[in-house]
């Protein structure tokens, strides 16, 4: 009996010890997606893995998140003030945390000139590949593109992160790129990537 309770017991405390990681992981999680949603991207950059930061510079880093969502060709804008989180359960894998987070993202891109039905056509194909989009729609009326997909974000703690929760952006092919680089097979194959 008294095995029995020890067991139920152990079970909890290990239920609990994931919570509280997972629960130390939601706030962060909304403080990054917020990040992109008002385009502070010192806020991102804080938030984002730091071996990635090290590789491209934080300026660099930065020059590109402001030029990814606003350039001479569009403006990009998140359209979800409250977005839902899907967590996967965090993973401990060779001495490292991990948690997968995934999202709707519907995003509009506002173009800066008008464009004619075959520049549409074009963009909105070139949008619908990039972001692996279920949905694309060309809104005339606005000149923009209303783009539907779901987002992946990986969370990892480590010892380079202090074992805070830091972020790779799975919709910047860079960061999926450097994650798959700095990560071992067996990591990403436990977490299905």
């Amino acid at each position: 009996m008294k095995l029995k309770l020890l067991f139920i017991l152990l079970i909890n405390c290990a239920s609990m010890l994931q919570a509280q990681t997972l629960e130390s992981l939601k706030p962060e999680a909304l403080k990054f997606y917020e990040g992109h949603y008002y385009m502070d991207f010192k806020e991102v950059a804080a938030l984002t893995y730091p071996k990635l930061i090290e590789t491209l510079g934080q300026e660099n880093f930065i020059k590109k998140l402001d030029f990814d969502y606003q350039n001479n060709v569009y403006r990009k804008r998140l359209q979800l003030i409250h977005p839902v989180f899907q967590y996967s359960s965090v993973k401990k894998i060779d001495g490292i945390s991990f948690c997968t987070i995934i999202y709707k993202n519907p995003t509009r891109y506002f173009f800066e000139q008008n464009l004619t039905p075959e520049a549409a056509a074009q963009n909105t194909a070139v949008l619908k590949q990039r972001t692996k989009a279920t949905e694309v729609i060309f809104e005339p009326m606005r000149n923009s593109i209303n783009v539907k997909y779901t987002s992946k974000i990986i969370a990892v703690a480590d010892s380079s992160t202090g074992n805070t929760w830091k972020f790779f952006n799975f919709d910047d092919p860079a960061q999926e790129e450097m994650f798959r680089k700095l990560f071992n097979e067996n990591i990403k194959k436990t977490l299905g990537l």
